[in-house]
Parts: C-alpha cells; sequence; structure tokens
C-alpha cells in the first residue's frame, strides 16, 4: 500500500474557498475513479509565515500501477479544475509514500509497484 501525498500552500484569505473546493469537488471525484481511497486532510502545524497555511491532502493507493492509471486518465480534468478555481494563488507538490516498517530487516526501499 502506498499514500499519494499533495501538500497545498494557501493564503489565509483563501483558506475558505480552498477547503469548500477540495471537499466537495476534489476528494469526491478523486475517489469516484476507483484508484484513490482513504481521503484524509490534514493541516500542516508549522509556524505561520506569509500568512498562509499548509495543507497535506492524502489517499492510499494499492499498488503504483494504479496510481499512474489514475495519472494517465483522470489528474489532468482535476488539474484543469483547480486551474481554473485557484490559477497560479496556491502552489502545490506531490508525493509518493510507501510505510517502511520500524522493526523491518534492512532491505532496499526502492519503489516497485
Amino acid at each position: 500500500m502506498f499514500v499519494f501525498n499533495t501538500t497545498y500552500y494557501v493564503k489565509d484569505e483563501q483558506i475558505g474557498d480552498f477547503l469548500h473546493w477540495l471537499r466537495h469537488e476534489y476528494l469526491q471525484k478523486a475517489v469516484e475513479t476507483g484508484f484513490l481511497k482513504n481521503p484524509q486532510i490534514y493541516r500542516v502545524m508549522n509556524e505561520a509565515t506569509d500568512n498562509q497555511t499548509s495543507y497535506a491532502v492524502q489517499f492510499d493507493i494499492d499498488t503504483l500501477n494504479g496510481l499512474r492509471e489514475w495519472k494517465r486518465h483522470h489528474e489532468a480534468t482535476l488539474n484543469a479544475r483547480f486551474e481554473e478555481c485557484f490559477g497560479n494563488q496556491i502552489l502545490r507538490f506531490s508525493t509518493i509514500l510507501k510505510r517502511v516498517e520500524v522493526n523491518a530487516p534492512e532491505e532496499d526501499e526502492r519503489l516497485e509497484s
């Protein structure tokens, strides 16, 4: 199992609009694709800077191939809607996470599908 994480840097005056879009549009459409599951929203608890708040949005993904399929067939549509709503006012970046067990033997933890 993997986690698809996107971190957003949101200006404080846009937080209401951003969270509304996230909850009522993006999360629903992302999950409807069948590839992304169990959406979670986290507020990043850093010291406030530049009147911005960071949010991490995470989905569980069964396989990397599933993520590739989601990116190939669905990501562009959702990104276009994001751009339509927020343009370049909200910065974001995505990462893929894989849990590394604390007590597991040392192994090569490179990405595999």
